[in-house]
């Protein structure tokens, strides 16, 4: 996928491309394995006559832009991975958990401030964005994500406008069966299942509180047996402003069951 992306962007750009993500930091670690994946094809352009400057989020906001000479540019954004880290999937400040109301506005801001930088920066020049900030901050918000796929007529599983346990019940009295999603993550982390008598989540559960794994793989479902520790769980993915959504039954490809990941470039699907 990132080769198919490069073939893109080298075809239609004009010159000059700048990547904004995170390279390899201290001690050899790379936060961004596809960001580092990336950088390493692009090198291989260098000696075509593109321009090509590759810096971290840090020096976009340090003022640290490269002086571009071209009229046209192309900008391709990867994850802020230090940022996300740093500042919101974080668990000792307050008692948010993963992916709730709080997670949105601190990264909408933070897209909307490094678009403004690089606006600044490079007035007067042609940019065009891979992935421009406000879709990325699209991407990231399930609830903003349904409102423009309705616009656009794209199906997508009905939403409940879910604020009690009574209406989780009425639900659930009606045969509805239920996947809670967090308003914003990725990955399949903070999901839950609920049907007739049956919670899974792959959140911990403990004392009354959700806690979030601190890492971003192995999230495992298993099963809230006791009814009062459910209520209790639902009630705070009720207040942390969760998705509820109908189920939808899966393909099933060769006896197991599948999804399928579609990638929109410039406008077209690959």
């Amino acid at each position: 996928m990132l080769l198919l992306i490069l073939k893109i962007i080298l075809y239609d750009m004009k010159k000059a491309l700048l990547v904004i993500g995170e390279r390899k930091i201290s001690k050899g670690r790379s936060l961004d394995p596809s960001c580092n994946a990336f950088i390493k094809h692009i090198n291989g352009c260098a000696d075509k006559g593109f321009e090509i400057f590759v810096v971290n989020y840090k020096d976009v906001f340090a003022n640290k832009l490269p002086r571009i000479k071209n009229s046209h540019l192309t900008i391709m954004l990867f994850f802020p991975f230090q940022y996300w880290n740093k500042n919101i999937e974080v668990y000792n400040r307050d008692s948010r958990v993963y992916g709730d109301k709080k997670f949105g506005p601190k990264f909408e801001q933070y897209f909307q401030k490094l678009d403004k930088i690089i606006m600044k920066k490079y007035i007067g020049k042609k940019i065009e964005y891979v992935n421009p900030p406000k879709v990325s901050i699209l991407d990231r918000d399930k609830e903003a994500s349904k409102i423009f796929f309705k616009k656009h007529n794209i199906p997508t599983p009905r939403r409940y406008d879910v604020k009690s346990l009574k209406d989780i019940k009425q639900l659930i009295e009606r045969g509805v069966s239920l996947y809670i999603k967090p308003r914003f993550g990725s990955m399949g982390k903070g999901i839950s299942f609920l049907s007739n008598g049956l919670l899974m989540t792959n959140f911990f559960y403990q004392k009354g509180k959700v806690v979030s794994h601190p890492y971003d793989y192995h999230w495992r479902l298993y099963e809230i047996t006791k009814e009062s520790d459910r209520n209790k769980f639902l009630k705070i993915l009720i207040s942390r402003g969760f998705v509820f959504e109908e189920t939808i039954d899966p393909p099933i490809h060769k006896g197991r069951k599948s999804d399928f990941r579609v990638y929109c470039i410039y406008g077209e699907i690959s």
